[in-house]
């Protein structure tokens, strides 16, 4: 039935850029008693082109395993096939793979419906010590799509039957979760060659200001060479200094660097007339042309440059605190004095891998450059002020920063957008007036050090079309009301944590369904203790944090054995995001810890585990729904959840309980006090 939907338009598409599927995973697979790493490499043919209505096939799909020494002398045996597998040309079949794949598209996904593979393992592979490799290849079902957008192919979950394996080892089946990236490849449909890109502008609808020959639709990618492109090399605009701790070796050669585009929109609050002028802006990127390391320290930084073309804004304010005065403003971005280049710098300290080591220190972005502003349209209590066309401040310094994280609040890249903060002095302006000298009336009121920007930057696209989100769907910059904020306390009741199907022995009968079943730990109650910010124009990263978790009357089953849950690395991050496509909103809570202690000796723990598969980190359960109408939040349909640790003393048999084994909250929370979040 998956496959039919998927074949007859339930995804979308037009134009096919060419794209091979191709990957190496890493997988833990667990038998009843054991747990072995394997890798799966999976490969396929992507078609150049394709057309609405007609079928896109990815060609025969090719999957190579290896297995570790371990296996081998379980896995020699033949045994058939399950019914609708496809078996591999060789005629050694030692075993089959089910591989679940989904296809997704613009925030809607299906399941792929990729049959079983028979797999055989080649003659040297056979005859030789070592790790056992099984190989096979097969059809899979082909896609229709009807809509404009990257289409993504990701592998999940694998079931291994490997034929000869003893029945303690569960009759050869294994349970496979993947410890590494699950995505196999995407391609990109465009919206036909007829169709002419749309132009973008930033919220305010309002057209851009003329910069500089900047592009401001992000149909065209930025520079990458003088003239107009490269870092500035102003030294005002140079880096800052390390994180403490950190020791990162000698800056990369320069590289072409990959193109990127987003929109930014705030305000400046002009601290002489306590009021505030909004701000919008179309931003062109060149993302990451330099970078610095540090891996004894899981450091890098990254470095970019940016043009801004901004939009000309309008607003209200009281001169001298009675006079209504109203005036519209254009920045626009200006070389350094004495500079050569208009170009702004973007400097990023992050983790070289987010799901790597702990990162000691908290990531943040930079932005230096300098701006121009412009003044025109003043008028005082309903007078017009004509100031000429030449009203304007010298170069100002613009040094902002962005908040990107650290383990504990959960992180965020530079292409996640975020909110960028600063203090600006505005000089005085220069040359306002046609036949009289009204720049002294400005000066007195604007000029001055006591003024603060905060300007809000959505995701970046790619204006290559190779991957999401691509300019012509451009997200727009995403804030948060949260009122009142402050203390809610979270419930439910009872709390349920559940294991992976199949993952634990109940000790009843010789099958399959008797023996195995899926583990739980179970209390009668949970309760969260939130911290909310509270106010308008709250970033969706921090937006609160989890201060407290208490568990009571907690038992394991099968057996019902006691356990102590408890939590650790308190405080939690909170972090909010809209759906694009539904509009709702959702939550992630990031830097859990849990453990679960059992009155059997079983100490289990909750969290993450590193990519390179040798420690614990910090857990993140991602797409809590948030009713804020009801004042619930939903774990139904959360799409991540957390890992057994490493930490883990726990002898007891069964997938459930091995490092990396998912366990994932079931059920809603009811909160209080009631909160109003919308957006902005």
């Amino acid at each position: 039935m998956t496959a039919l939907l998927a074949s007859a338009g339930l995804l979308a598409a037009v134009r096919v850029a060419s794209a091979d599927i191709g990957a190496e995973m890493t997988y833990l697979c667990s038998s009843r008693d054991a747990s072995y790493k394997v890798t799966a490499d999976i490969a396929a043919k992507v078609p150049s082109t394709a057309r609405v209505g007609q079928p896109v096939h990815l060609g025969e799909v090719g999957i190579r395993l290896r297995l570790p020494e371990a296996l081998r002398a379980s896995a020699s045996q033949r045994s058939a096939l399950p019914q609708g597998a496809q078996r591999a040309s060789a005629e050694d079949v030692t075993g089959t793979a089910t591989i679940a794949v989904t296809i997704s598209q613009q925030g809607q996904s299906v399941d792929a419906a990729w049959p079983a593979f028979g797999l055989s393992s080649n003659a040297d592979s056979a005859a030789n010590v070592g790790p056992l490799v099984l190989q096979g290849s097969g059809a899979v079902p082909a896609l229709v799509t009807d809509g404009t957008g990257v289409v993504a192919w990701k592998a999940g979950p694998m079931r291994l039957r490997l034929s000869g394996m003893n029945s303690a080892d569960g009759g050869g089946i294994l349970s496979c979760t993947p410890t590494s990236s699950m995505a196999l490849g995407q391609v990109r449909i465009g919206a036909g060659a007829t169709t002419a890109p749309q132009q973008k502008q930033p919220s305010s609808n309002a057209k851009p200001a003329t910069t500089t020959g900047v592009n401001t639709d992000c149909t065209e990618e930025p520079a990458s060479t003088d003239p107009g492109g490269g870092m500035n090399p102003d030294p005002s605009l140079s880096p800052p200094p390390f994180p403490e701790g950190t020791n990162p070796g000698r800056l990369g050669r320069l590289r072409p660097g990959q193109p990127r585009c987003s929109k930014s929109a705030g305000f400046a609050n002009l601290g002489k007339l306590n009021a505030a002028l909004p701000f919008a802006a179309q931003v062109r990127f060149r993302l990451n042309v330099q970078s610095q390391s540090d891996f004894a320290h899981n450091y890098f930084r990254s470095y970019t440059y940016a043009h801004t073309a901004a939009v000309p804004s309008t607003g209200n304010a009281l001169g001298f605190g009675f006079m209504p005065i109203k005036s519209t403003l254009e920045t626009t971005q200006v070389a350094p004095p004495g500079g050569t280049s208009d170009t702004a710098n973007i400097y990023s300290d992050a983790p070289i891998n987010q799901y790597g080591q702990p990162a000691q220190f908290r990531g943040a972005g930079y932005l230096r450059s300098y701006v121009q502003l412009k003044v025109g349209g003043v008028s005082v209590n309903g007078t017009p002020m004509n100031l000429g066309d030449k009203c304007r401040t010298d170069a100002i310094p613009l040094d902002l920063k962005v908040d990107l994280g650290d383990d504990s609040t959960g992180r965020s890249g530079l292409q996640d957008g975020g909110t960028y903060t600063g203090r600006v002095t505005v000089p005085e302006f220069k040359q306002c007036g046609t036949g009289e000298d009204l720049s002294p009336l400005l000066n007195a009121m604007s000029a001055g050090t006591s003024n603060y920007v905060k300007i809000e930057a959505a995701q970046w696209c790619d204006p290559t079309n190779m991957i999401e989100p691509f300019c012509d769907q451009q997200p727009e910059p995403t804030t948060y009301s949260i009122v009142p904020g402050g203390t809610i306390q979270a419930r439910i009741a009872p709390f349920t944590f559940q294991g992976p199907a199949g993952g634990d022995h109940n000790g009843a009968g010789d099958d399959d369904t008797d023996k195995w079943v899926t583990p739980q730990i179970r209390c009668d109650s949970a309760t969260f203790k939130f911290d909310f910010k509270k106010g308008h124009y709250i970033s969706k990263y921090f937006a609160g944090r989890v201060t407290d978790a208490h568990f009571t009357g907690c038992v394991r089953t099968p057996g019902d054995v006691p356990q102590e849950m408890k939590a650790s690395g308190l405080p939690w991050g909170a972090n909010l995001k809209t759906s694009a496509d539904t509009g709702d909103l959702t939550m992630s809570i990031a830097g859990i810890y849990w453990e679960a202690a059992g009155a059997d000796g079983c100490d289990l723990h909750f969290n993450n585990i590193s990519d390179s598969y040798d420690g614990d980190i910090a857990g993140t359960i991602q797409g809590i729904g948030l009713d804020v109408k009801n004042d619930r939040m939903s774990f139904a349909g959360v799409t991540s959840g957390l890992q057994v640790g490493f930490q883990t003393a726990c002898q007891r048999a069964g997938a459930g309980y091995v490092p990396s084994a998912p366990w994932s909250v079931v059920g809603d929370m009811n909160y209080k006090p009631h909160q109003k979040i919308t957006s902005p």
